[in-house]
């Protein structure tokens, strides 16, 4: 079973809660980070927007309203820029572009991961699995998790560079 505070857990953590086994990997701890900066904007804002608001509402459901949270962000995070600035508050919008970024990785890790552990799990049902096996399979998830770990930095560290740019 998954453990965490709902609206601070990866949207694969979530879709695997019910999973028997599930391996939390280090790129929900990362994603995680992004629903930690979505919940401090979206708290600190003075100014919210109507859509704001029931998100702040969602963030106290129970899981399911939680996922849908989630999706509506990643859904409104999915638009052109310019359409952003009609739904949320100034604080959010200054994390915006660095959410729609992160928030991208992290849609292309959960569909990579999960295809990774369903693939794992299969070969595991169909035939008994070496200890070759099993070590090719987590030297794969390694080099996943720190692959995505690099595109979370990068993203991050492009966000900062043009921040400071625009200040300059």
């Amino acid at each position: 079973a998954c453990q965490g505070t709902l609206p601070f857990m990866s949207v694969r953590v979530m879709d695997g809660w019910s999973e028997t086994e599930f391996t939390h990997t280090s790129v929900d701890d990362l994603e995680s980070i992004i629903w930690v900066l979505v919940w401090e904007a979206l708290v600190s804002s003075t100014a919210r927007t109507e859509k704001e608001e029931k998100w702040l509402q969602y963030l106290n459901g129970d899981r399911w309203i939680v996922k849908a949270f989630k999706d509506s962000i990643m859904t409104t995070f999915r638009e052109p820029p310019e359409s952003w600035k009609k739904v949320i508050s100034k604080p959010l919008y200054g994390l915006s572009l660095l959410l729609s970024r992160l928030l991208k990785i992290a849609v292309d890790a959960k569909s990579d991961l999960t295809t990774h552990f369903r693939r794992f799990k299969t070969l595991r049902t169909e035939t008994s699995v070496s200890q070759d096996d099993w070590a090719v399979f987590n030297d794969q998830l390694d080099q996943k998790c720190k692959y995505y770990f690099r595109e979370y930095m990068l993203k991050t560290h492009e966000f900062i560079l043009e921040c400071s740019t625009a200040q300059s």
